[in-house]
């Protein structure tokens, strides 16, 4: 003879009831972790971001570089990631070093800045505030890591200067945009 349960109303709807508590707190939980604290906002206590460049596999292709140039309207020939190629001298194979702003824990380009442009955020990223910025050039003098330029002209700012001076005269707009 096989044992067959013989399933209720009342057992049917204290499983379903559990099932639905089950599935409803799993995706509370899971969206609470997907908005939970980002770095940056007044709860992440003491998260911070990274950058983590795995050597092995950089082949100093300079993408790092173009990607930093777009992102922060950085002029042609400037650039805050340079790559350098390192060799061995027992004649192995070298391998190349990208060398980013470091994000210091205790940036001394900000502990420079006289006017606060320079600032570091709540989750360690370092910036700054170019409305701010009064061009002292303080912080780029007190970078270790030579991470730091100077901007004069934002690019929309430039275009127009460069139609101004070309109008009076080609030399001037030479002297000043290195064209």
């Amino acid at each position: 003879m096989t044992d067959q349960r013989k399933l209720t109303r009342r057992d049917f709807l204290k499983t379903a009831g559990a099932g639905a508590v089950t599935l409803a707190a799993a995706a509370t939980a899971r969206s609470a972790l997907a908005k939970g604290p980002h770095p940056g906002d007044p709860g992440a206590g003491n998260q911070r971001w990274v950058m983590v460049i795995d050597l092995a596999r950089c082949d100093g292709c300079g993408d790092c570089t173009e990607a930093c140039t777009a992102m922060h309207n950085i002029p042609f020939g400037q650039e805050w990631i340079k790559v350098y190629k390192v060799e061995h001298h027992a004649g192995g194979e070298g391998y190349f070093f990208p060398r980013p702003c470091m994000q210091c824990d205790n940036p001394p380009c900000v502990n420079v800045c006289p006017v606060g442009a320079s600032y570091k955020r709540e989750d360690g990223v370092v910036l700054i505030d170019q409305d701010l910025c009064i061009g002292c050039r303080f912080c780029i003098a007190a970078c270790p890591y030579s991470a730091r330029y100077f901007e004069s002209f934002c690019r929309s700012t430039q275009a127009d200067v460069a139609a101004l001076f070309e109008s009076r005269g080609m030399e001037v707009a030479r002297y000043f945009f290195n064209m």
